[in-house]
C-alpha cells in the first residue's frame, strides 16, 4: 500500500491509501501523486509539478477577540 495525495489543479485535496496509482486515479477520478515522509502532503498542500515536492500552506492567525 501506498499513500497518494489527490490534486484539483495543484492544491492537495484529499489524502488515500492504495494498492497502486492506477487504484488511486481510477478511485477519486483524479490526478493522485504518491507522497512519502520525505515529501509529506497533506489536505491544503500545494504541489509543484517541476520540482516534485509539495509545500504546507502559510499558517495563519486569527487575533482573538
Amino acid at each position: 500500500m501506498a499513500t497518494f495525495a489527490v490534486l484539483s489543479g495543484d492544491l492537495v485535496t484529499n489524502v488515500i491509501v492504495a494498492d497502486t496509482l492506477e487504484n488511486a486515479e481510477l478511485a477519486t477520478n483524479s490526478v493522485c501523486i504518491e507522497y512519502t515522509e520525505d515529501n509529506h502532503a497533506g489536505i491544503g498542500y500545494s504541489y509543484d509539478a517541476k520540482s516534485g515536492k509539495f509545500t504546507r500552506p502559510a499558517e495563519t492567525t486569527d487575533p482573538v477577540k
